[in-house]
């Protein structure tokens, strides 16, 4: 694409904001993701600049930990509340009409794109792939707008100390909204923020570090126990590429009811009913043919679970699991070992899969859960000047599912709804990551009844990635496959 112009624009935060009168923000461990999320939002016009800057003022302000800096002395780290002004890059391009295809800027519109694509329409100049404490230039929050004749993409990069991805997708929708409408009210905006960050008590002042911890609780967070300095961490990273492909999925929001009324198809007596969701019966559904074409089929499913709300009981929704709550509000659990007799069963993958997040947002257990998390992370970022830092991805004979199936990212559209298109990068051996779909061109990407369209990718073994695809097709031909 040809640039024919980029400027750089610092957008100052309206105050008062809604930390005013506080200069920091301590963290506790389990915020200390230093690593970035990114998004691009494509949507089908050029877009006002200035009001773009109006919006980013307005929804900084409500979430004015994105205007800070972090900081760390000893092994105390947070943000200080600096309000400095939010970076935005805005390059104007003048592609050639050859290109302008109706997925434009890229060649298809699977919602995950390989990173060299991702890159040119993202902030990387003041916002670093690895957050270094102290280091003045690099932003917490920037954006990039990239315009050409009837398009514009925003490029967003959040860092993970402001929060996970949910987080970021709050922080977007409450951005998309004031860019549609300057004086939105608060029933046009996602819930106010909760800003509190929880400190969970040390798990030393429990109980000793005994067999409670070594039985019940390191078998579900092994990639906690170990750490790595980042040129190894990179490394292992790049070994698992070279021997997987990359596999992007498209399932018609029919497929996936489909799977979940085989889901609750079980003619096994003495079971206990759960209830299952369309998202257990999909991540199911995955897992059972990655398992027909492995020689061993997985022994361990990791979820990412987000916990906001997790338990109905009113008493036990607190600030640290409330459903507005900001961080990092996520845990990595593992399963118990998955008995082969469930391998290649859909109903029973799904009663597992939903049965081990019932466990994992008991309150009670998430909470000594999130305890020990929190002191194992501590224990990395503060292991030396630079700290180190965990693989949060499967290793042989586990798998992965880190769903966002529940949080439409195309809701975030900048008065495009239901045109405006959302990507990203990064995919990993056997860790499957799912979203909605992005629209087609009449706007559509769910079944007649609503169930939406899902987006998956995955890098699968060379040896049996053709097998992969090949079951999904031949199961349901209306899939689409990149």
């Amino acid at each position: 694409m040809a640039t024919t112009s980029t400027t750089r624009v610092l957008v100052p935060v309206s105050e008062p904001t809604a930390l005013a009168g506080e200069t920091s923000l301590k963290l506790p461990a389990q915020d200390l993701f230093r690593n970035y999320v990114y998004s691009v939002h494509v949507i089908p016009s050029e877009i006002d600049v200035e009001r773009f800057k109006s919006a980013v003022s307005k929804a900084v302000s409500r979430y004015p930990h994105t205007a800070g800096r972090l900081v760390r002395e000893g092994d105390d780290w947070r943000i200080n509340l600096k309000n400095s002004p939010v970076p935005v890059r805005v390059a104007k391009i003048s592609p050639p009409s050859s290109e302008l295809s109706a997925t434009y800027p890229f060649p298809n519109d699977f919602t995950v794109q390989p990173g060299e694509l991702t890159q040119p329409f993202l902030n990387s100049e003041d916002c670093g792939k690895i957050l270094v404490p102290g280091t003045a230039s690099d932003s917490l929050l920037g954006f990039k707008l990239t315009i050409w004749e009837n398009g514009t993409a925003i490029g967003i990069s959040w860092s993970h100390t402001c929060g996970d991805a949910f987080s970021m997708w709050e922080f977007c929708k409450c951005l998309s909204a004031y860019y549609v409408n300057l004086d939105a009210q608060e029933s046009e905006l996602p819930l106010a923020p909760s800003l509190y960050r929880h400190f969970f008590r040390s798990p030393f002042s429990r109980q000793p570090e005994d067999a409670d911890f070594t039985e019940n609780f390191l078998p579900r967070m092994p990639h906690l126990a170990k750490d790595y300095d980042l040129p190894p961490l990179w490394q292992k990273y790049a070994g698992l590429d070279a021997i997987s492909d990359q596999v992007q999925l498209r399932l018609s929001g029919g497929s996936i009811e489909k799977m979940y009324k085989a889901a609750n198809e079980d003619s096994s007596t003495g079971e206990e009913k759960v209830k299952v969701t369309l998202n257990d019966a999909l991540a199911a559904y995955l897992i059972k043919v990655l398992n027909q074409c492995q020689a061993d089929p997985v022994h361990t499913i990791i979820l990412i679970l987000n916990y906001r709300g997790s338990n109905t009981k009113p008493s036990t929704i607190t600030k640290f699991n409330a459903p507005s709550a900001q961080g990092n509000v996520i845990m990595v659990m593992y399963s118990d070992p998955l008995p082969p007799s469930s391998a290649f069963s859909l109903p029973a993958l799904t009663r597992f899969i939903r049965t081990t997040i019932n466990f994992a947002r008991d309150h009670k257990f998430l909470e000594k859960w999130m305890s020990w998390a929190s002191y194992l992370l501590g224990k990395s970022s503060n292991a030396g000047p630079d700290g180190r830092f965990q693989y949060f991805g499967p290793e042989e004979g586990e798998v992965s599912i880190n769903s966002y199936y529940g949080s439409d990212w195309n809701d975030i559209h900048f008065g495009f709804p239901g045109k405006a298109r959302y990507f990203t990068s990064w995919s990993s051996l056997n860790y499957f990551r799912i979203f909605n779909a992005n629209p087609q061109e009449d706007g559509l990407a769910a079944s007649p009844s609503g169930v939406s369209d899902a987006d998956i990718c995955v890098r699968i073994h060379k040896d049996f990635s053709k097998k992969f695809i090949s079951i999904i097709t031949q199961d349901f031909p209306d899939t689409l496959v990149e």
